[in-house]
């Protein structure tokens, strides 16, 4: 996590400045290379032009798979299936 957080502090402060290494990060799970974060909503666009624009030492690089504000929709697919009407069946 320390990995992930210094990258991300670094490609804020390149892009951003002081002002990029303010914004608040919410780590949400870390699975191998995969890491889930949250920013608060104002600062998503900043969040994702930073991380795609900066390239680290050795050629280290992030990739966004997915942005949105829900997050059984990134996890899950499109979200629909979460306010989807089931049916109903009667047995006699």
């Amino acid at each position: 996590m320390l990995t992930a957080r210094t990258y991300l502090t670094s490609a804020l402060q390149q892009y951003r400045g002081l002002t990029g290494t303010a914004i608040c990060i919410d780590f949400l799970k870390l699975d191998g290379q995969d890491v889930w974060i949250r920013v608060p909503r104002e600062d998503g666009a900043v969040v994702v032009g930073a991380v795609s624009a900066w390239l680290g030492a050795q050629g280290v690089a992030w990739r966004v798979r997915g942005k949105g504000e829900w997050l059984g929709a990134l996890a899950a697919g499109d979200g629909r299936d979460l306010c989807a009407q089931k049916e109903r069946r009667e047995t006699k």
